[in-house]
C-alpha cells in the first residue's frame, strides 16, 4: 500500500508539470483548425471577388478601347472620311454579338 501511494503522487507531480504545455498545444491546435476552416474559405472568396472585379474592369476598359480603335481604323481606311459608316459597322458587330448572347439566356422558372 505505501508503494502505490508514493508512486501515485510522483506520477501526478510529473503529469502536473506537463499539463499546461499540453493544454496550450491543444488550444493552439484547436484555434488553428477553426481558423483554417472559417477564415481560409472567406479569404479565398474575397480574393476571388476582388480579382474578378479587377478582371471585369480591365476587360471592359479594353473592350471600349478596342471599339474606339476599330472606329478610328475603319474611318481612316474608308474611301470617304465620314464617321457614320464606321459607327454603323462597329455598332452592327456589337448588336449581333449582343443578340447572340441574348438568345443563349434562359427564362427563370
Amino acid at each position: 500500500m505505501p508503494d502505490s501511494v508514493t508512486s501515485s503522487p510522483a506520477k501526478s507531480a510529473a503529469g502536473s508539470e506537463q499539463w499546461p504545455s499540453e493544454a496550450a498545444d491543444f488550444v493552439v491546435r484547436t484555434v488553428g483548425t477553426v481558423r483554417d476552416k472559417t477564415t481560409g474559405p472567406a479569404i479565398k472568396g474575397a480574393r476571388a471577388a476582388v480579382f474578378g472585379m479587377f478582371a471585369a474592369l480591365v476587360g471592359l476598359a479594353l473592350l471600349v478601347l478596342f471599339a474606339i480603335a476599330l472606329v478610328r481604323v475603319i474611318t481612316v481606311y474608308m474611301p470617304h472620311e465620314k464617321v457614320w459608316p464606321a459607327d454603323l459597322i462597329v455598332g452592327g458587330v456589337f448588336s449581333v454579338a449582343g443578340i447572340a448572347l441574348w438568345t443563349r439566356t434562359r427564362a427563370r422558372p
